[in-house]
């Protein structure tokens, strides 16, 4: 035996010592959270928001970072279920130390919610969406106002009056396409760079993006001017309204004039011959004209991609339109009259009428009628005429 060999046989085999391993799904959601702390939003919500901190595990900016954590972590589930969302996941490194999954119940969120409500949630999140765009160093000299919506299921409020300062869940003009469905309006204001919403408020679900948006140019715009130097303001048609623009005189604004107004239609009537020389090409003038005692500046444009889109839409009206008069016209002429002056009288005002199709060579027929039933006589005279 070798020395080696002693040394093997006097050996003692290695203890394993026992280690516990725990796993918790981090997913993309530490990013998600990670963002929120570099923020510093838990903290800035904490700050302006009151709350009695000695009676809570969790603070208010915690609660509403659980919250945003979980609505990014595509989950579609009510607030009793968000201890489960957490089950799986190390909860200290998301929210906060010394948090479990079972501090984030549903008793603890409706309190934080009612919190920002009774605190104000537009202009909570106006507080926010500020510090953001500090934090990112963003340029916000253009921004842009516009509205959306969203459908929901159920009643809710929708059979009561309307109460001031209540958002009314009701039927209205739906961009989703869900008009059957009782809906919400949220109402934006985003910075040009980023796509940041600056402000943010709910609307009744059949509010006019008209008065909407002549009350937050009224409410927002000197408090964005003043603490974002917004110098431009872009909206869609419903921001060009009389009173909307008297309220813009102290800011820059673009947006589309509405084709329905007066002076909209005899502008476009004077410059589209000229505009419209080479369909295939691009074109564009600019008028000096003055609306609500301002002076303004119009572009009218004219583009080959949007003229075969309406040219289009147009065919189709139109097709749709002529087979309706097609069917009209069917019908007429299967109806009887008494002589040949009530057809030609009732043809003349159907004509008048009409709009797709025309009606040329017209042949009043004059038929002869039996009152009794069956097949008449060849040589049996009728007892009245129609035509």
């Amino acid at each position: 035996m070798t020395v080696l060999d002693c040394q093997e046989d006097t050996q003692l085999p290695l203890k394993k010592e026992k280690t516990d391993y725990e796993t918790k799904n981090l997913d993309h959601l530490g990013l998600v959270a990670a963002q929120f702390d570099d923020l510093g939003l838990v903290e800035l919500i904490d700050q302006v928001v009151p709350q009695d901190k000695e009676k809570r595990n969790v603070s208010l900016g915690q609660a509403i970072k659980a919250m945003v954590v979980n609505g990014l972590g595509f989950a579609n589930h009510t607030l009793y279920l968000m201890p489960e969302f957490f089950d799986d996941k190390p909860v200290e490194r998301l929210i906060g130390e010394g948090i479990e999954s079972s501090d984030l119940n549903q008793n603890l969120l409706g309190r934080g919610l009612d919190d920002i409500y009774n605190f104000d949630p537009t202009k909570l999140y106006s507080i926010l969406s500020t510090h953001t765009v500090r934090q990112l160093n963003l340029p916000c000299s253009n921004v842009h106002i516009d509205t959306t919506s969203v459908h929901v299921d159920g009643e809710y409020n929708s059979h009561d009056e309307p109460t001031e300062g209540v958002v009314h869940i009701c039927k209205g003009y739906s961009r989703d396409h869900r008009s059957d469905l009782n809906q919400v309006g949220l109402e934006l204001i985003v910075e040009n760079q980023a796509g940041i919403p600056l402000i943010m408020q709910s609307l009744s679900g059949n509010k006019s993006d008209k008065k909407s948006f002549s009350e937050a140019i009224t409410t927002h715009i000197e408090q964005l001017q003043t603490e974002l130097d917004v110098e431009y303001l872009i909206g869609d048609s419903a921001l060009y309204t009389a009173e909307s623009l008297k309220k813009m005189d102290h800011l820059f604004w673009i947006t589309r004039v509405p084709e329905v107004l007066k002076d909209a239609k005899w502008i476009i009537d004077e410059v589209s011959s000229d505009l419209m020389v080479d369909l295939d090409k691009e074109e564009h003038c600019r008028v000096c004209m003055n609306y609500a005692d301002i002076h303004q500046r119009w572009v009218v444009y004219y583009s080959p991609q949007a003229y075969q889109r309406a040219l289009g839409s147009v065919n189709k009206q139109f097709l749709k339109l002529s087979q309706s008069e097609l069917k009209q016209f069917m019908k007429l002429a299967q109806q009887e009259f008494a002589c040949s002056k009530d057809a030609e009288k009732i043809l003349g005002q159907f004509q008048k009428k009409l709009k797709a199709i025309q009606i040329n060579e017209v042949t009043i027929v004059k038929k002869g009628c039996f009152n009794k039933k069956g097949r008449p006589a060849k040589d049996a005279k009728p007892d009245y005429f129609v035509w």
